[in-house]
């Protein structure tokens, strides 16, 4: 029996070693398994931060980009008004000249308008009033002395404008618009750039 429980002991003895071997094995094994996944995981973590970063970087470059051209929008709306203004106010100033001077501005642009000498004069109802008849009689006299024919007449229709006033043929196929406003809008496409250079310059 003694033999025999010997034979088992070694077997026992022999069956321990192996099994603490293997255990041993698979727990190196893990060991070395939770270190690739560990490694593993922590470049994915990398991978998503250094994306993250990226967007956030993408983010703010569109973000900054929006704030600068709303920014810019801002100005160029900004300045616009103040050229609104300004030639605004230069049509009023326009309106508001001394009596003869603008007379004198309302003759020089009847003549200048005047192709055939026979047209008809347009005014606003407050000039047609105030200036109709020396208008008439100032824009002939020019013509008269610059050898045009002078049979400007002044229409008894008041029109809707702000100031100057309107040249047109008898049959009112052709119509010159001299009123301040028409004047400064196609003055302003010819002088924008270089008041713009004059109010905004550094």
């Amino acid at each position: 029996m003694e033999g025999i429980n010997n034979i088992i002991e070694n077997i026992l003895t022999e069956a321990r070693a192996s099994a603490d071997e293997i255990i041993a094995e698979a727990k190196e094994r893990a060991k070395q398994t939770a270190g690739e996944y560990a490694a593993r995981a922590e470049a994915e973590v990398s991978a998503l931060s250094e994306r993250r970063r990226e967007e956030l970087d993408a983010l703010r470059v569109r973000l900054s980009t929006a704030f600068e051209a709303d920014g810019e929008r801002l100005i160029l709306r900004e300045k616009r008004a103040v050229l609104d203004e300004a030639y605004s106010y230069a049509e009023k100033a326009l309106a508001a000249l001394p009596r003869d001077e603008y007379l004198a501005l309302l003759v020089r642009l009847a003549v200048s308008a005047a192709t055939s000498g026979d047209e008809l004069l347009f005014l606003n109802q407050t000039d047609l009033d105030a200036l109709g008849g020396e208008l008439v009689y100032g824009a002939n006299a020019a013509l008269a002395a610059a050898g045009a024919v002078p049979g400007l007449t002044l229409s008894p229709v008041a029109v809707p404008i702000d100031g100057g006033l309107l040249v047109s043929s008898r049959d009112g196929q052709v119509t010159v618009n001299c009123s301040l406003a028409s004047l400064l809008a196609e003055n302003r496409e010819k002088t924008e750039s270089a008041a713009a250079q004059i109010l905004f310059s550094k």
